[in-house]
């Protein structure tokens, strides 16, 4: 882990004791598996941070950093529904992003999923990243399928609540969600180094502290 990433990863740690002591995820939060869903994560949301500073990105990173977020505190709550509507969400808008850097006249927050589907291929970066895109367009179809609920035999709210915070974690999701964000993540770079997304010195530094030394060597060459 990158130290602000290492710092942030503390504190997490923090908050989940202080307010989930008795969350499974308590018990397994220095597990391989929980701190690379978290890491992977915070770099997304950090990345998205840093992009901020231009006013129309702002209105797509935004969510995408709510969706992010949503993400870390539904996990000590094993809220599967919403960890996956937060991913599927997070997918969307980056989407939505991509579709904004290929022109940024045009404003795409309010383009419905179908359509961003139907038009792809439009993407100039489409022709060199198809595997990717089609790859994060995979990721929002599955967890779409995936959000329902499911029947409980014991309607006693206690019970429901209770079931919530103490079930069993599945790491295995875990490393499901660390595999879907990083997806997004491999994209959005591609897309920022594509379409030579102008990034300020401060920018750029603040980025070079949370990506890999590959990806910060390809940031730096944008013009």
């Amino acid at each position: 882990m990158k130290l602000k990433i290492t710092n942030e990863y503390k504190n997490y740690k923090v908050y989940i004791n202080d307010y989930f002591y008795k969350s499974e995820l308590n018990k397994k939060i220095s597990t391989k598996e929980i701190k690379e869903v978290f890491e992977t994560v915070v770099v997304l949301s950090k990345i998205c941070h840093c992009l901020s500073d231009d006013e129309k990105i702002n209105n797509y990173t935004r969510i995408i950093e709510y969706n992010l977020n949503n993400v870390l505190y539904f996990m000590p709550m094993n809220e599967n529904v919403s960890i996956n509507t937060s991913i599927r969400n997070c997918t969307e808008y980056i989407l939505k992003l991509i579709f904004y850097f290929q022109n940024i006249s045009k404003d795409s927050l309010g383009t419905g999923y179908r359509t961003l589907k139907e038009q792809r291929n439009s993407l100039s970066i489409y022709s060199t990243q198809k595997n990717q895109i089609d790859g994060v367009f995979e990721v929002y179809a599955r967890r779409s399928n995936v959000i329902h609920l499911k029947a409980v035999k014991n309607d006693s709210l206690k019970f429901i609540l209770e079931e919530k915070i103490m079930n069993n974690i599945d790491l295995k999701e875990f490393s499901r969600i660390t595999q879907d964000i990083k997806q997004c993540t491999a994209i959005l770079l591609e897309a920022i180094c594509f379409y030579d997304v102008s990034l300020a010195t401060s920018q750029k530094i603040a980025l070079k502290q949370i990506v890999s030394n590959k990806w910060w060597k390809r940031i730096c060459q944008i013009k």
